[in-house]
């Protein structure tokens, strides 16, 4: 992959990952992420970790470092991805489409 577009989906991911773990922060109840039986402390703690690697990506992101730690980070913030995006089929948020729906 090209450096510029690997930078570009760093970039994604870490803003993704930023403004999920902004909103499990403030608002960690009202967001309804993996259903409502888990303990406001660990919604919390999923949004301090997910925000650790979104700022450590955007280091790592201006600053050249160690291609393993950024192996790692990336592999982080797929993983937190992956958790927040089963969170977010699981209680439903996802995009509908409409087949039949003509643009123009």
């Amino acid at each position: 992959m090209k450096l510029s577009s690997e930078k570009d989906l760093d970039a994604l991911s870490s803003g993704i990952l930023g403004v999920l773990a902004i909103s499990l922060l403030l608002i960690p109840s009202r967001l309804g992420l993996l259903g409502g039986g888990l303990p406001n402390w660990l919604l919390v703690w999923l949004g301090i970790f997910s925000y650790i690697v979104s700022l450590s990506i955007q280091t790592y992101f201006s600053i050249n470092n160690h291609q393993k730690r950024i192996t790692f980070l990336r592999g982080a913030s797929t993983i937190f991805l992956f958790i927040f995006a089963a969170g977010f089929f699981r209680t439903g948020y996802y995009v509908e489409g409409h087949g039949d729906s003509k643009v123009g």
